[in-house]
């Protein structure tokens, strides 16, 4: 997938949905955010923290394509 290859402190960069992330701060495409309840453990209701985002456009397609992944902290939800 890639490396890490430092901290994003630029203020135009943490706005950048194009700029894939480790953990942080989720950055949506769309002019209106999804609503927040997404991010939330369908198990245990709590929210989850964002693992990764990921900037994958689609090759010769004028749409784009980001990958949001979170993941609960509860151990019980974990086994799930």
């Amino acid at each position: 997938l890639g490396f890490a290859d430092g901290p994003i402190t630029s203020p135009p960069d943490l706005g950048d949905y194009t700029i894939s992330r480790l953990g942080g701060f989720p950055v949506f495409p769309l002019s209106a955010a999804p609503p927040v309840s997404c991010s939330d453990c369908v198990a245990c209701k709590k929210k989850m923290p964002l693992l990764t985002q990921i900037y994958c456009p689609l090759p010769e397609s004028s749409f784009d394509r980001v990958l949001y992944v979170w993941g609960c902290e509860d151990k019980e939800c974990q086994k799930k």
